[in-house]
């Protein structure tokens, strides 16, 4: 990545999730080898498992100060902190809180702290942009706790994210 004038990195972290594919691709590439039976369905598996845990080990997200940049199964999405109509905002996903928040009532947990790291960061434009690889939004459920704290503090920074959520109507 080309760091443009005056540009320098607040936050680059890779999705947690990404680390446990590779470490189980690793694991059934090691099952595979000791087994001296092995035959071509483990191979198929575990090439297909090594596959998937190349690809996501490419997938990253950036916060500069004027960009902020996602990398998916090595398409890059891009969005510009100057050409944004609106400050970002957080969103719950409407299918995903009929899904979960009955958990999150019998749990009796506080309602910012459990959807904060099941949100999505939704963005929007003020040229309604239609370049395919705009950035719209990015999920935070891909994220360790620690990584989704980190870039929502970068994000109220460098483009005055605001961290309260409300309920999907």
């Amino acid at each position: 990545m080309h760091l443009q004038a005056n540009e320098h990195i607040l936050y680059k972290t890779t999705p947690f999730n990404s680390y446990s594919l590779i470490v189980l691709a690793v694991v059934l590439g090691i099952m595979t080898f000791l087994n001296d039976s092995a035959q071509t369905k483990h191979y198929l598996i575990f090439g297909f498992s090594a596959f998937l845990g190349l690809l996501r080990a490419f997938e990253h997200i950036t916060i500069n100060n004027q960009r902020i940049i996602t990398r998916k199964f090595l398409t890059k999405y891009m969005g510009e902190i100057s050409k944004f109509l609106k400050p970002p905002i957080l969103e719950i996903e409407f299918q995903k809180f009929r899904k979960y928040e009955w958990w999150r009532k019998l749990s009796k947990q506080d309602f910012q702290k459990f959807w904060r790291y099941k949100s999505e960061v939704c963005f929007t434009y003020s040229n309604q942009s239609t370049m395919p690889k705009t950035l719209e939004k990015i999920s935070l459920s891909l994220y360790s706790k620690k990584q989704t704290d980190k870039i929502i503090e970068n994000l109220m920074q460098s483009c005055d994210l605001d961290p309260m959520l409300t309920e999907p109507k």
